[in-house]
């Protein structure tokens, strides 16, 4: 059994919310399929929301149209991922033009996340969004961020002390619609009974600390528990100050 939790809310100093999310369920005859999406638009006003929400909604039809037939591959993981790599780079590019013919910038991240009946999932990932995995009381950053503060922490020239007052923190290298060519980050493996994923928009995770969040995600075993989790951070990060848009999905694999 897979049970999911969302919230998806306009931070304190917002008037539009440009955040998009996905939950999408299917039953086979082998099993339980679950995708999610988290995608953040940026843009200004209604563009982020002209964004975000057209990945959405290509994921949603894909989800609708495309499932069974990749179900049928040989190979399914990579069948996923050329299937997503192809579909987010069409919805890039037609956004891309979108922008350039009425002057504007325009882009979008996205975390998508898929777990199929056989228990293996596939990330396909772009901008600042994450992909959280909780196993064990253990926390992993499954994703990386695509943005020139955290390129410049992996390489050394900034410290986590520094990134964080840097004014250039929140600039992104890739995003979708915002740049004519990306790179998508592709990941895949293994979900364990009692795994718990979450994913967010950087709204949620920027005046939450990373053992908060692993005491928050402990010893859930119900939806209920779960929907109180999410609703919590969310007050939570609002509470302490956050203006941006805030986005979770979680979901938390318990097997008979």
């Amino acid at each position: 059994m897979r049970i999911c939790a969302y919230n998806n809310d306009i931070g304190i100093k917002k008037k539009v919310n440009q955040d998009a999310i996905l939950i999408k369920e299917a039953s086979t005859n082998n099993g339980d399929i679950t995708l999610l999406v988290v995608c953040d638009g940026m843009g200004g006003l209604s563009s982020g929301e002209v964004a975000s929400g057209e990945v959405i909604r290509g994921f949603d039809k894909w989800f609708e149209e495309k499932l069974a037939y990749v179900l049928s591959e040989e190979n399914v993981i990579t069948a996923i991922k050329r299937e997503w790599d192809f579909l987010i780079k069409e919805i890039s590019g037609k956004l891309f033009q979108y922008g350039e013919e009425r002057h504007l910038q325009l882009g979008t991240t996205c975390s998508a996340f898929i777990i199929l009946n056989d228990n293996r999932y596939v990330i396909a990932h772009i901008g600042d969004s994450r992909v959280y995995q909780f196993r064990e009381h253990n926390m992993s950053i499954l994703t990386t961020d695509h943005t020139f503060i955290a390129k410049e922490m992996r390489e050394g020239r900034l410290t986590e002390e520094e990134a964080k007052v840097d004014p250039r923190r929140n600039m992104l290298l890739q995003a979708i619609g915002a740049c004519e060519y990306i790179e998508i980050e592709m990941l895949d493996g293994l979900v364990c009974n009692k795994d718990l994923y979450m994913l967010c928009s950087d709204g949620l995770r920027h005046k939450i600390s990373e053992v908060e969040l692993i005491e928050k995600f402990s010893d859930i075993e119900s939806k209920e528990e779960l929907d109180n989790v999410t609703d919590s951070l969310v007050e939570l990060v609002k509470e302490r100050g956050e203006v941006d848009n805030i986005s979770v999905i979680a979901v938390k694999i318990l097997e008979d």
